[in-house]
């Protein structure tokens, strides 16, 4: 899907109404460096009942490291393994040094058995060094009416060729430098010499309230950020009330086989038909016209399949979406979900979703 250049790319964190630590559980957590460390990173249930692990990774060895996972591992009150969950890094390729945050939201707090207990760890390979030409220019940060913490900006392409995948990454922290958010932008490609303004959005107000400092990041597939990041110190400026709450809130994305069984570890089996769902809610009192993407792409962010569908949301209602798929590679993929008004000129109604599987 792409923007037109003179119009800002609007990515809002889902909308979360409790924060409700996994701590309140008496859980413990712990986490495992190698090449890639966990400077930080803290965990919380959404309204929805689904419970988030945000954090920030850096590569602290000599060399550029890739495909760098950060995996969850949930044990139960007798410490026995219950689950586990993983993604990947933001940023996709990490300079020494560099830094990139990343959010884990697959797990469901009424998970029998409950979970008690988590460990973090990381894996990671040796990568090449991409071309240092995109320059991020921050233009301003606020707090709207209803006080969700907005952050603009630019990017810049330097490069002699376009940066495909392009995206804006941020971490959020407080006064005692704990994460409390984290946003990123939605994918594009980025021709060289041309800009594109970014804009993202925290949009849980307690969240937005504690926010004393942000980093920013950008990378695409082909350049690197100019600068490791960009750090900025909380300079809130008038409240603006051009922006508001997302239309539709869309629930973290599940997969299942046929008989509505979640699959272990994200793993999907080649030639065995999988159904990834979310539920979409409409969070206005009027009935709302929308259209759903949902995307499959490839470990290279190449879209291998895509389904659009149309329909009407009742007002204050909400209703599951999916599509089946049925894998024919193996590798390592990511589903995407989006709410759209409509085909032509679109306005984006929703958070983005995504949700990382492999094809076994």
């Amino acid at each position: 899907m792409k923007f037109s250049s003179d119009k800002p790319i609007l990515v809002i964190l889902t909308a979360l109404v409790f924060l409700i630590p996994l701590s309140l559980m008496t859980p413990s957590s712990s986490a495992e460096s190698g090449n890639i460390s966990i400077l930080s990173y803290s965990d919380f249930t959404d309204n929805i009942g689904y419970q988030h692990i945000i954090g920030e990774i850096q590569n602290n060895s000599t060399t550029t490291q890739s495909d760098i996972k950060i995996v969850a591992t949930f044990y139960d009150s007798s410490n026995q393994f219950a689950t586990s969950s993983y993604i990947y890094s933001e940023i996709q390729t990490l300079r020494p040094g560099e830094k990139s945050p990343f959010e884990i939201t697959d797990l469901n707090r009424d998970h029998i058995p409950p979970i008690i207990s988590y460990k973090l760890s990381t894996t990671s390979s040796a990568g090449a060094s991409k071309p240092a030409e995109l320059k991020l220019t921050l233009s301003k940060t606020f707090k709207d009416e209803p006080g969700h913490y907005h952050v603009t900006g630019e990017v810049l392409n330097q490069g002699n060729g376009t940066a495909k995948v392009l995206k804006v990454v941020s971490v959020f922290k407080d006064s005692n430098k704990k994460i409390v958010a984290v946003a990123f932008s939605q994918p594009m490609d980025l021709d060289a010499g041309k800009s594109q303004k970014f804009e993202l959005v925290v949009s849980n107000i307690e969240a937005s309230s504690r926010i004393t400092t942000l980093t920013l990041n950008v990378d695409s597939r082909e350049y690197s950020m100019i600068n490791d990041e960009l750090a900025v110190s909380n300079q809130i400026d008038t409240p603006s009330s051009s922006v508001g709450n997302f239309t539709i809130t869309l629930s973290p994305i599940s997969v299942t086989d046929m008989d509505g069984n979640i699959l272990v570890g994200n793993n999907v089996t080649r030639n065995t038909i999988a159904i990834m769902s979310t539920t979409m809610k409409n969070n206005i009192g009027t009935a709302q016209p929308f259209v759903v993407v949902l995307e499959i792409r490839d470990k290279d962010q190449v879209t291998t399949y895509i389904q659009f569908q149309k329909g009407s949301l009742a007002s204050n209602s909400q209703t599951e979406i999916g599509i089946s798929w049925l894998p024919d590679n193996s590798g390592h993929f990511t589903i995407r979900a989006i709410i759209l008004s409509q085909l032509k000129n679109p306005e984006i109604l929703s958070n983005v979703e995504e949700k990382t599987i492999d094809s076994v």
